[in-house]
């Protein structure tokens, strides 16, 4: 497996600042509120000094979040990349936050727990009336599942299927 000059600094960047001491978890943000599955544009006028130093963008630029993650494409190879960052981070809890979108995307999410052994140390769950600053106007009030729906989903069929999950 190559990995190209970019990838091998982000990987030193990203252990760099899984392991400063100030960092005390580490979220896999899939998706939020208004955008899952979809990527965002932060304003520029968002982008501050502290976001563009944790993006590694200029300060005032505006800042694209792509719709995917470049670490995985499989929910298997997503819970590899957890184990991954737990491991980088010093063993700090490590997780991941999403809005439902699909109910079959939660199913193979779980299958990928089952599959694979690893299991996230917590899940966030959002609603689709979590709005965010980086979605398209048209998906604010007409994506995603409602936080209610959201959560009833994955806490019971999480516990039907893998009755040591964590707390959702």
């Amino acid at each position: 497996h190559v990995r190209s000059r970019r990838q091998r600094q982000m990987c030193i960047r990203d252990r760099a600042n899984a392991t400063d001491p100030q960092v005390k978890m580490i979220e896999l943000k899939l998706s939020q509120g208004a955008k899952p599955g979809h990527g965002g544009v932060l304003p520029g006028a968002k982008v501050t000094a502290e976001i563009a130093a944790a993006r590694g963008v200029k300060e005032g630029e505006a800042c694209i979040s792509p719709a995917s993650h470049s670490a995985f494409r499989t929910p298997v190879e997503m819970m590899q990349f957890i184990a991954k960052l737990r491991t980088l981070s010093g063993g700090k809890p490590t997780g991941f936050k999403f809005c439902l979108g699909h109910p079959w995307e939660w199913f193979a999410i779980v299958k990928a727990m089952l599959v694979t052994g690893i299991t996230p140390d917590f899940i966030v769950v959002d609603g689709a009336e979590g709005g965010t600053g980086a979605a398209p106007v048209e998906f604010s009030d007409h994506v995603g599942a409602p936080l209610q729906e959201g959560l009833l989903l994955a806490v019971s069929y999480t516990h039907l299927t893998l009755p040591t999950t964590p707390y959702v």
